[in-house]
This record gives structure tokens, sequence and C-alpha cells, in this order.
């Protein structure tokens, strides 16, 4: 199995860290060379991956200045990933599902139930990161 080149890898890790809320869209984006110590890649695959950027209308180049994040990169981002998410892992399961004779109702249930455990477990971690350390 190949791997995803590097410049794809950081190109995402950027995109994701948009999505996150970690950086924010009318910020600068990290430079060539801070991308390139980063990772530990050539300048010229960090800089691919902000041409990539570019490309998708994720970044901008403001001469003299570097690469801006770009107002509404975040929902056309969320929607490219929605859209990618629905053909690439659930078209693929539901095709699964119906191939070992899941119907639709068992299906259904079978998600129901993990998500609550899904749910139940976010929920307990937020408990535990409210709940005051001994001594505080």
């Amino acid at each position: 199995m190949r791997s995803e080149p590097a410049y794809l890898v950081i190109a995402r890790d950027i995109e994701n860290a948009i999505l996150d809320g970690e950086v924010s869209e009318d910020a600068l984006a990290p430079s060539a060379g801070a991308l390139a110590r980063r990772y530990g890649v050539n300048i010229a695959t960090a800089a691919r991956a902000l041409r990539t950027l570019q490309d998708r209308g994720v970044v901008c180049r403001l001469p003299g200045i570097g690469m801006h994040i770009l107002a509404g990169c975040r929902t056309a981002l969320m929607t490219e990933r929605r859209a990618s998410f629905v053909r690439d892992y659930l078209e693929p399961f539901l095709d699964e599902a119906h191939r070992v004779g899941l119907s639709s109702v068992e299906l259904a249930g079978e998600l129901s139930a993990r998500l609550c455990a899904v749910d139940s477990t976010a929920l307990t971690r937020a408990d535990d990161l409210e709940r005051p350390v001994r001594g505080e």
C-alpha cells in the first residue's frame, strides 16, 4: 500500500486544523520554511503543500506577507469533506451492510447503540475535565 505524499499530508493537516478551529480564517498560514522544519521535509515539499492549498481555495498569497487563510474556506472544506465522507465511507459501508444481509432496522439499531456508547464516553470525558483535582 502506498503512503500519501508528504505535501498532501501537510496540506491535509492544515485543513484539519482549520476544520477543528485550531487555525482561524483570515490568519496567516505557516511559512514553507516553518512547515519544512516542523515536518522534516525539503522546503520545496512544504511549498508544494501551500500551492495545493492555494489551488483548493484555502489560502491566497499576499505579496511580501505570505499565505493568508481565506475567509469562508472552513465552510467550503466542511462541504467537501462531508461529500467525500459519504462517497468514501458511507456508501461502501451501506453496500457491505446490504451484502451481509443487515436490514435497515438492524443497521439503524446497531448504529444507534454505538452512537449512544460514543456519546456516553464523551460525556464521561467532559465530566472528568470539569471535576476539580484534589487539593485545588
